[in-house]
């Protein structure tokens, strides 16, 4: 199964396709993947999101979410959007993950070890 699957499959229609319209090597092939896949209702205002906005919620590692837990405040995750970081925005005493002041779910919709998809 295919992330643009899985995407659509969890609820998550805006970034399935866009990530099933990017053109090839947009998106280079990687090992393993984190999607960050906002909700829908994001964008109602705004349309089908841009390329470069995949690209930015899109980690060229798997990043579990106890992973993400132990990152200390500040930590800088690189994205596929060249140039462009998620840092860490969580603080000693939240026991809920942010990033980039945005709570991430509790646990992903999706982890076979090498895909995951919050």
């Amino acid at each position: 199964m295919d992330a643009d699957e899985i995407l659509s499959d969890s609820g998550y229609e805006s970034m399935a396709l866009t990530l099933e319209l990017a053109p090839k090597g947009v998106i280079p092939v990687t090992p393993s993947l984190t999607v960050f896949a906002p909700a829908d209702s994001a964008f109602t205002h705004s349309g089908q999101p841009p390329l470069t906005l995949l690209q930015y919620h899109l980690l060229p590692l798997a990043f579990s979410y106890r992973c993400l837990q132990s990152l200390p405040f500040g930590a800088r995750i690189p994205t596929m959007l060249a140039n462009h970081s998620l840092f860490i925005t969580t603080t000693r005493s939240d026991s809920r993950i942010s990033i980039n002041n945005v709570r991430v779910n509790g646990s992903p919709s999706y982890d076979n070890g090498s895909l995951i998809i919050f």
